[in-house]
């Protein structure tokens, strides 16, 4: 049956069973049940009546005919009639439908995020909202942490290939009234708290260094272009002794040590030449 049209498809007939007045469409079937047919005589010769007739006859209109017949007539100014949309409470946000329905099915909606305060704080925040027109959730959030999370998620939707034009259209409606979410900090920029941690942690280890290894202290104190003029002062190797300076018990041969062990660093190497 196609759509119903009170001003050209509503037509009246009697039955071949009695003399009760059905409503009919322009398929010539009964507004009160399909399979109900007008007589013959009114489809054949296009005699059709109207309810005004038959009110005035002595024939009864059928009531379940009239009541569909009303409500038809009522649709059509019901649905034109201009709504006023309800007016949001206090501290209430609105995330539009596309936007919402993806958030229903991430990790957030189920609480496999609740180790991170926000999240967890995000998904209550969800899970007491209610549905407002248009498939669109109404929350309170506590707190910004909350708004920043849903940034997010509508970040990663206007960020990605793979999403529908609903998604992507309930996204940028939400950063327009919300905004983009917050950028987490570089590594390489740390703050102020991050500074004075490092500082307080740094004279912390020194302390430790200065009570239990008095030595290394020292030796850190000194200065670099001191310890660089020392370390060159030592005889040798870097251990200020010559690589096998203690002759082995048994040897085959007997070497001169400064010029086969340590030539390298005796003066006595160039005259060898």
């Amino acid at each position: 049956m196609g759509k119903y049209n009170p001003d050209t498809d509503t037509v009246w007939s009697t039955t071949h069973s009695g003399s009760i007045a059905h409503a009919f469409n322009s398929e010539g079937r009964a507004l009160c049940n399909r399979s109900i047919r007008p007589r013959s005589h009114a489809t054949t010769h296009d005699d059709w009546g109207t309810r005004a007739w038959y009110d005035d006859s002595a024939f009864t209109v059928h009531a379940r005919c009239v009541q569909k017949l009303d409500a038809a007539t009522q649709a059509p100014t019901e649905q034109t009639a201009p709504t006023a949309p309800a007016a949001p409470r206090s501290g209430e946000v609105t995330i539009p439908g596309g936007l919402a329905d993806f958030l229903a099915d991430t990790n957030l909606a189920t609480g496999a995020d609740d180790h991170d305060p926000a999240s967890k704080a995000t998904r209550e925040a969800l899970d007491a909202g209610r549905r407002g027109r248009g498939r669109t959730l109404i929350i309170k959030p506590g707190s910004t942490d909350v708004l920043n999370v849903i940034s997010e998620y509508a970040d990663f939707l206007l960020a990605a290939d793979d999403v529908t034009a609903a998604e992507r259209t309930a996204a940028q409606k939400w950063v327009e009234q919300a905004g983009h979410a917050r950028k987490q900090l570089a590594a390489d920029q740390p703050n102020e708290a991050t500074r004075e941690a490092t500082k307080t942690a740094h004279a912390s280890a020194d302390a430790y260094i200065a009570r239990e290894h008095p030595h290394v202290a020292a030796l850190l104190a000194t200065d670099p272009a001191d310890r660089a003029a020392a370390n060159a002062e030592a005889n040798g190797t870097w251990r200020a002794a010559w690589i096998g300076e203690q002759q082995a018990a048994e040897v085959l041969f007997v070497v001169d040590q400064a010029e086969e062990q340590g030539a390298l660093f005796d003066e006595r190497a160039a005259q060898t030449e």
